[in-house]
């Protein structure tokens, strides 16, 4: 059982050589990222002071977590964002824990309110970059199962035995490009995704997110700090938490705000 509320997989989709490839990337260009069941769903970032999150390594963790998201949810690779594939290598075959999302688990009731995270901290050695992220899944909700009402919600985090509720520690790792001599511009705007490859010539090289993924201890000794940093800095008071994570509730506890900052508009 992970910490995690979403679980991600990987599908390929092909048919002839040429006519397929042709099929394939048409069918990529017209996939409405952010519609159907994940229409009143946004994801919203900040980090501490000093990491600019709208250019550099925050551009592809940002869209290494949300495209994870979009492909598990929706179960089909071809939502995640392009260059995604090209950026994120192959998992194994027998892999347990992959960097690749599985998408055998796709969501079956809508997802609604605003994925929250926060950079804690960036680091670098040689080309290697770490990214620590709070994410506060306790503000994402769902219908409640066979509710006889329709505005009958509760928090993605209900029920979770571990504590807290609904705060996860994340870390991502990536290699730098060898050549940042052209950047892309800041990476902000009124779009739910980003209309073009914003992963650039960045890897993604490692991804950590559950206490149950082989080796994760000694590849993260200061979790248990982290994490308990990531506590401090959630956006709501315990209260608030306590609330929003236990029983059912309207709509409105859960308020979808725009995505923040969003992608440029193609």
């Amino acid at each position: 059982m992970t910490r995690r509320w979403n679980l991600l997989t990987l599908i390929v989709v092909a048919s002839t050589v040429l006519t397929g490839c042709h099929l394939f990337e048409s069918h990529r260009a017209s996939i409405q990222r952010w519609g159907g069941l994940l229409s009143d769903l946004r994801y919203e970032w900040d980090a501490e002071p000093g990491i600019d999150i709208l250019t550099g390594a925050p551009v592809p963790v940002r869209a290494y977590i949300e495209s994870r998201m979009l492909a598990q949810s929706m179960g089909n690779l071809n939502y995640a964002y392009p260059g995604f594939t090209r950026a994120v290598p192959p998992d194994p075959p027998d892999a347990g824990w992959g960097l690749r999302p599985n998408v055998n688990h796709s969501v079956s009731r809508a997802l609604i309110g605003n994925a929250r995270y926060h950079i804690l901290s960036l680091s670098r050695s040689a080309d290697v970059v770490t990214a620590t992220l709070c994410n506060y899944g306790y503000s994402v909700a769902h219908q409640v199962e066979d509710a006889k009402e329709d505005d009958k919600f509760e928090s993605v985090a209900r029920g979770v035995a571990l504590q807290p509720k609904g705060i996860f520690a994340e870390r991502v790792t990536l290699t730098a490009p060898s050549d940042e001599s052209a950047p892309l511009p800041p990476q902000a705007g009124p779009s739910p995704a980003p209309s073009g490859d914003v992963f650039g010539n960045w890897r993604i090289t490692g991804y950590l997110f559950s206490t149950s993924q082989p080796g994760f201890k000694s590849q993260w000794p200061s979790f248990d700090a982290d994490l308990a940093k990531c506590v401090d800095k959630a956006p709501d008071p315990p209260e608030r938490r306590d609330f929003l994570t236990d029983g059912e509730h309207p709509r409105s506890d859960f308020p979808t705000s725009p995505a923040s900052p969003g992608w440029p508009a193609s």
